[in-house]
C-alpha cells in the first residue's frame, strides 16, 4: 500500500468572496487602463474573466514648428494694420491715373510716328519713358504692403509720365 501524503489545502476560493473577485475585476480594469472589449483570460483560481494588460500606445509627438521657419524675414506674412483696404485703394487708384494719363501721349505719338512727322529721338524717348513709368506703377502695386514704398514709387512714376505729357504737347 502506498503511503499517504499530507496535501496542502487549497484555501478559500476567490469565487467564495464575489465582492472581492469584482472589486479586483475593476481594480485591475482601472489600473491598466483597458478598453471595453479588451481580451480576458480565465485564471486558475476562479472562472471570473479576468483582464489581460495590453498595451495603450502614447500618442505620437507633435513637432510644432514656428510660423516663420523656413521663410525669408522679408517674405512673412504681417498682418494688415487697420486702413489697409483705403490705402489700397488709394494706390490702385493713383496707378489708374497714371496710366489713364499715359494714355493720351502715347496716343499722340502713335499718330507723329505713323505720319512721319516726329523727330527721329521723340520715339525711343517716349517709349523709354512710357517703361519707366509702367515698371515704377507696377513695383508700387507689388509692394503695397509696405508703408511708405508703394507710394514713393508712384511719385517717382509720376515724373516721366508729367515729361512724356509735356513733349506730346511740345512736338507739333
Amino acid at each position: 500500500m502506498p503511503a499517504q501524503v499530507d496535501r496542502p489545502s487549497p484555501g478559500p476560493a476567490l469565487t467564495d468572496c464575489p465582492v472581492v473577485a469584482v472589486a479586483t475585476l475593476a481594480a485591475l480594469e482601472q489600473a491598466f487602463r483597458l478598453k471595453a472589449g479588451s481580451p480576458r483570460v480565465v485564471t486558475r483560481y476562479t472562472s471570473t474573466p479576468v483582464p489581460v494588460a495590453t498595451r495603450i500606445k502614447p500618442p505620437p509627438p507633435t513637432l510644432t514648428v514656428p510660423p516663420s521657419a523656413g521663410r525669408h524675414r522679408f517674405l512673412r506674412r504681417r498682418s494688415q494694420p487697420r486702413g489697409a483696404n483705403g490705402r489700397m485703394l488709394g494706390i490702385c487708384g493713383w496707378a489708374t491715373g497714371l496710366g489713364v494719363v499715359g494714355l493720351g501721349p502715347a496716343s499722340r505719338a502713335v499718330v507723329a510716328v505713323v505720319s512721319d512727322t516726329a523727330p527721329e529721338w521723340y520715339e525711343p524717348t517716349l517709349a523709354g519713358l512710357g517703361l519707366a513709368g509702367i515698371g515704377l506703377t507696377a513695383m508700387a502695386l507689388g509692394v503695397a504692403r509696405r508703408r511708405r514704398l508703394p507710394w514713393i514709387a508712384l511719385g517717382v512714376a509720376s515724373v516721366p509720365v508729367c515729361v512724356s505729357v509735356g513733349l506730346a504737347i511740345a512736338i507739333p
